[in-house]
């Protein structure tokens, strides 16, 4: 272990002493290590094939499928037609495991169009089957697979699946609820004897089943945090940070994280569609006479923090490395959530949007917006760009920061609790007492 973290320390710019360091810490079961290495090589091989492949394979270990697709996809634009085909059948097989038939078939028939045999991947189509509730069409594919090669465990497992589809069942593509953020809200509610509620019930601190929203109700306080959890965490792993926002703010609070994985645009899983939650919030708003709401969002959670604050009215919005724009054009721009990107696209069409338009529209009456970024990392400086200059916006750099986990560097640098200190300075107060509460001071603008 020593020698291979001394080599890879003296050779950074290398991706051989990366690979093998990498693979010293995925012999010893530590893949988050593992994996890190990985992308600390990345930042200097960016292109790298293999260490995109690596990247993309630990990713999958650790049951993180969106990011092991955005690597592969990462890793096709600089591969042969060949090696493209191979990329195209791995993606394929991480979407069946997300539940996402319509990313799997488009993978599948990416690769077939670059020549690979559509009947060595009977198996993945007969899955694509079930998650389309094509009992016929799985079987029929079952059937040719083992007149040709005979039986499996795999297909056997399918089969079964298969047959417990009634023939007279309408389609309905299968739904499979589930994100890292999710997991690690349960597993803070469940360390922090946090019950199962409902959102319909009373109780004044509990988490849905459905591990997608933790509710913090405190009687005395009239304002409301509402936080938004990224695509892969709540809030940059750290459950420490929910637990100062609870217990130090003293305010009421609503933890949201996004099983479906749609950037929060289809609404909150618990609730219904985006309109729904919105007109959910609104009427909690009045039932607890809140007077200011402040949302605030890490990473993809930016976005939905963003959205959700303006249509909710929101006194302050603080994001962090946040998304401001999901277009078709957007991998012009941004390449690291294409998966995730196609797929809000497919599902929410409507409701992507470049969001400068939207707080542009309510002018200087739009919420106070604070986004942290790292001023070297090229995709967060252009989301941050983009809505520069808007009247209420102040985009705050941190220099010479290429990374896009914004709020780490914030910890070390011990900025991060006055940073939430600020963002809800004036909870106690009047929402038009200038400078907020007595005793609170702004900060900088930009992070040296």
């Amino acid at each position: 272990m020593g020698a291979a973290l001394a080599w890879a320390n003296a050779f950074p710019h290398h991706a051989t002493p990366a690979h093998q360091l990498s693979a010293v810490y995925r012999r010893r079961g530590d893949l988050k290590g593992s994996l890190a290495v990985l992308q600390q090589a990345l930042t200097h091989n960016p292109n790298d094939k293999n260490l995109l492949k690596g990247a993309s394979k630990i990713c999958a270990l650790m049951e993180d499928f969106d990011s092991a697709i955005e690597y592969r996809l990462a890793c096709a634009e600089a591969e042969t037609p060949e090696e493209r085909r191979e990329s195209f059948v791995h993606i394929a097989r991480f979407c069946v495991s997300l539940a996402d038939a319509p990313g799997a078939k488009k993978a599948l028939d990416d690769a077939f169009g670059l020549g690979e045999p559509p009947e060595r991947h009977r198996l993945i189509l007969a899955q694509i089957a079930y998650l389309q509730r094509d009992r016929a069409g799985g079987l029929a594919l079952l059937d040719a697979e083992q007149a040709e090669n005979g039986s499996s465990v795999m297909l056997e497992k399918i089969r079964a699946k298969l047959e417990l589809i009634s023939p007279q069942r309408a389609s309905a593509p299968a739904i499979r609820l589930g994100s890292a953020a999710t997991k690690e809200l349960k597993a803070w509610a469940e360390a922090n004897g946090v019950q199962t509620g409902d959102v319909r019930s009373r109780a004044t601190r509990f988490i849905t089943e459905a591990g997608d929203m933790l509710m913090e109700r405190v009687p005395d306080s009239r304002a409301l945090l509402v936080a938004f959890g990224g695509l892969s965490t709540m809030f940059g792993g750290t459950a420490e940070d929910m637990r100062f926002l609870v217990q130090n703010a003293r305010i009421n609070a609503l933890f949201v994280s996004d099983p479906q994985r749609l950037f929060m645009l289809g609404g909150f899983a618990s609730i219904g569609d985006y309109w729904a939650s919105v007109a959910w919030i609104a009427d909690l708003k009045q039932a607890w006479a809140i007077e200011n709401i402040y949302c605030l969002g890490l990473s993809g959670g930016g976005y939905p923090a963003l959205r959700y604050g303006l249509d909710t009215g929101a006194r302050r919005i603080l994001t962090f490395a946040a998304p401001t724009e999901i277009t078709p054009t957007i991998t012009q721009h941004d390449k690291r959530a294409t998966a995730l990107t196609n797929r809000v696209l497919s599902r929410c069409p409507g409701m992507c949007v470049n969001l400068r338009d939207e707080i542009a529209k309510h002018g200087a009456s739009a919420p106070e917006i604070i986004n942290y970024y790292g001023a070297g990392m090229p995709e967060d400086a252009y989301h941050a760009r983009n809505i520069e200059g808007l009247p209420t916006v102040s985009s705050r750099a941190v220099k010479g920061l290429a990374s896009h986990n914004v709020i780490a560097w914030l910890k070390q640098s011990g900025a991060f609790h006055d940073i939430l200190q600020e963002f809800l300075r004036d909870r106690a107060g009047r929402a038009d007492a200038p400078g907020g509460a007595p005793g609170q001071r702004a900060l900088r603008a930009s992070w040296p």
